[in-house]
């Protein structure tokens, strides 16, 4: 069985980190064979683990719950629909969104 989560934020992690290994590592160097690119991907990787840290959260869960709905309704947009007969003659909707004061 296969799983695949839901969202895609490991992906964006994924992402993420393969932009810093380019720009730190992959982008800065020289290399005359796929081995010595694999080499540095793997140095790279390596050190990078030896310097990480874990994340320490600061703020509660309940704290980051109560702000997220808070900006969630001062945010709110409203989503305005208008029909639109294009040059086809077909009613096509097209959605307008205005942000509510």
């Amino acid at each position: 069985m296969h799983f695949t989560s839901t969202s895609c934020s490991w992906l964006n992690m994924v992402e993420i980190f393969f932009g810093i290994i380019t720009r730190q590592a992959i982008r800065r160097g020289t290399f005359a064979s796929v081995t010595d690119l694999e080499s540095t991907i793997t140095d790279y990787i390596d050190s990078y683990n030896d310097r990480a840290k874990p994340f320490a959260w600061t703020k509660t869960a309940s704290h980051l719950i109560d702000k997220i709905k808070r900006k969630s309704i001062n945010n709110t947009k409203h989503l305005e629909s208008l029909s639109v007969i294009g040059s086809s003659g077909f009613t096509t909707a097209v959605g307008v969104i205005r942000a509510s004061r």
